[in-house]
């Protein structure tokens, strides 16, 4: 019976070293990767939104797990997530930020909420610039 994947985030800064990353899996061990099997790469550190540059499947060394990835552009520091319904922060692998362990539930809350306030304000200007660009197309 195949072993269920594990899935993970890897700050795409982490990269930039030039050097073998090693994602670690929940074992212990780890799946090394490198620059060049990124096809996007190239990235800069804490730039822009987040978003996804390129997938990696790997292999873990130590128990064949095998680990699928997803390269985020830059540094993004924490990603929000969801768990059961319930929001969370995740700190990709290799990012600088510090971990989401060391925060208080009071940062982490606000942490949170900025970030659903940033989401929502991204999303209002989405539709806004959608709206006009019917209005223009309509003209």
């Amino acid at each position: 019976m195949a072993k269920q994947p594990l899935y993970t985030m890897v700050a795409g800064g982490a990269l930039e070293v030039d050097e073998v990353f090693n994602v670690k899996c929940n074992c212990g061990g780890n799946a090394p990767i490198t620059p060049q099997s990124v096809k996007g790469y190239g990235f800069s550190k804490k730039g822009g939104a987040t978003k996804v540059v390129d997938k990696l499947d790997a292999l873990c060394q130590s128990c064949d797990t095998p680990i699928k990835i997803l390269v985020l552009h830059g540094d993004p520091g924490y990603v929000l997530t969801k768990n059961q319904g319930v929001c969370q922060l995740f700190l990709p692998q290799g990012s600088t930020s510090p971990p989401v362990s060391s925060l208080s539930a009071q940062e982490q809350m606000q942490i949170i909420a900025e970030m659903n306030a940033d989401a929502d304000r991204r999303a209002r200007a989405r539709k806004k610039a959608e709206m006009e660009k019917r209005k223009k197309k309509g003209k």
